[in-house]
């Protein structure tokens, strides 16, 4: 089922290959191919699939940097530490209307494999 992505700007093959380097994982075939055409980006849709609702793909550029940004931080809901940021959910609300001023593109693209 195709989906509508407010996409980035692609990846090259050699970015894709420093991300992998730096997280000593290969990132699977299929995710990669999309990464190379959108490097990641938001759904329009609220969910494509009627068991989940999935709000951003995160994007070569992204994996990293997130994954190091919330090593460790990122406590467990019901525990006495798990609040929200009220700064964090402001970043948040702003990066949210950036991203849907982007142009969209279908995914898969109609004809390719």
């Amino acid at each position: 089922m195709p989906m509508t992505v407010r996409s980035m700007r692609p990846v090259s093959e050699s970015e894709l290959t420093r991300v992998e380097h730096s997280l000593g994982v290969s990132i699977p075939s299929g995710y990669r191919t999309f990464l190379q055409a959108t490097d990641g980006g938001r759904p329009v849709e609220d969910t494509f699939s009627p068991k989940i609702g999935v709000t951003n793909f995160l994007g070569a550029r992204e994996i990293v940097k997130e994954r190091a940004r919330l090593r460790g931080r990122i406590p467990l809901p019901g525990s006495s530490a798990f609040k929200i940021d009220p700064d964090f959910l402001k970043m948040v609300r702003e990066q949210e209307e950036q991203e849907n001023k982007r142009p969209t593109l279908q995914w898969p693209r109609v004809g390719t494999g």
